[in-house]
């Protein structure tokens, strides 16, 4: 925004490289293990005898960390861009690069938070879904857990049942 002179196009087009996909890696890859830890529980509890081990999906999910990385960091970029328009006028350049910075770190970050829980989410249920493909499952039932936080999405789910896991996990 400094460096920008103040050019309107210029600071609307502010753009940044992706941030922590490794991170985000990271925690999708151990949500995806906690999520095949308890489809194993649950196939156990259900009288499942010796359920399938499977290996985690390294690819798949270092391309969706990969993306999340970038939707998140298009995100902030954008609105970083959108509040340093807003703020444009007769300010030096300096200064609306400040001010835009105060506003940037005064933001609550749920935003943010919002994205890693849906990156750790479908890190949970890609592992869910590579251990029920490899156990051949009779049906996929979705039986969300209706609490306060839960999304718009899962609620309008819950109690659906689809015939195969592939079906479930095209959602």
């Amino acid at each position: 925004i400094a460096a920008s002179g103040g050019d309107l196009e210029v600071i609307a087009a502010i753009e940044t490289d992706p941030i922590a996909a490794g991170d985000i890696e990271d925690i999708m890859k151990r949500a995806a293990e906690a999520g095949q830890a308890s489809a194993r529980a649950e196939a156990v509890a259900q009288g499942v005898t010796s359920p399938k081990s499977v290996a985690i999906d390294d690819k798949e999910l270092a391309v969706r960390a990969r993306r999340a990385s970038e939707l998140l960091s298009r995100s902030l970029a954008e609105a970083t861009s959108r509040e340093a328009v807003r703020r444009a006028g007769t300010a030096s350049p300096e200064v609306l690069a400040a001010a835009t910075k105060e506003y940037m770190l005064g933001l609550t970050g749920s935003h943010v938070a919002k994205q890693a829980r849906g990156a750790v989410t479908r890190g949970t249920n890609l592992g869910r879904f590579d251990f029920m493909e490899a156990n051949k499952p009779t049906k996929v039932y979705a039986s969300e857990l209706l609490d306060g936080a839960t999304c718009e999405f899962c609620v309008s789910i819950d109690g659906t049942e689809w015939p195969t896991v592939a079906e479930a996990r095209d959602l």
